[in-house]
């Protein structure tokens, strides 16, 4: 996992060109201080969008951890609040997510997944508490952000910044959510 230290140490050259090195293309941060670490930190869902194969599942595998430790239960306690913490978590989400594509210098860049880690908590709201729905929202949520069906794929292609890169898996993650509540009920 690469930290910033060791970033900026690199000559401006190989921050360009070395994805060999971290897994991704091209790593670019531009800025410095705790602040750019807390917006990456966060942006990329615990570093977890560093990982070099599949940072999107990483990021909701980070999602699903976060739903099932304090969103499941703030959820159990109150529904309200958990609304409003997930409307904050959003609202976060497309400021760091797009101060985070101006750090990388790279539109929705792989390594941002705080709209994955958000998506997967949107997913579970309103489904019954447990490790089969978790799973199985988890698997949903993946198949329609991969998929991107109508809007999220108008969304993705179309709506630039923060707000565009959360968006299209808020979008996804409700699809994912109505499949789950119908299956919840049939079964």
């Amino acid at each position: 996992m690469p930290s910033l230290r060791s970033l900026r140490s690199l000559p401006p050259d190989s921050r360009a060109s070395d994805s060999s090195r971290f897994g991704h293309s091209a790593l670019r941060i531009s800025g410095s201080g705790i602040g750019t670490t807390a917006i990456i930190f966060l942006a990329t869902g615990f570093f977890s969008g560093f990982v070099p194969v599949m940072p999107g599942t990483a990021g909701s595998i980070v999602g699903a951890a976060l739903w099932w430790g304090a969103f499941g239960p703030l959820w159990q306690y109150s529904r309200i609040a958990g609304l409003l913490v997930f409307g904050g978590l959003f609202v976060a989400g497309c400021w760091l997510a797009g101060r985070a594509e101006q750090l990388f210098g790279e539109r929705d860049s792989p390594k941002i997944v705080i709209d994955e880690v958000a998506g997967m908590v949107a997913t579970m709201l309103f489904v019954p508490a447990g490790w089969p729905a978790l799973a199985a929202g988890f698997l949903l949520f993946r198949l329609f952000d991969v998929l991107k069906p109508y809007p999220a794929s108008f969304i993705d292609r179309r709506m630039s910044g923060g707000l565009g890169v959360m968006l299209d898996d808020l979008v996804a993650a409700i699809y994912a959510n109505l499949v789950l509540q119908i299956g919840t009920r049939l079964l």
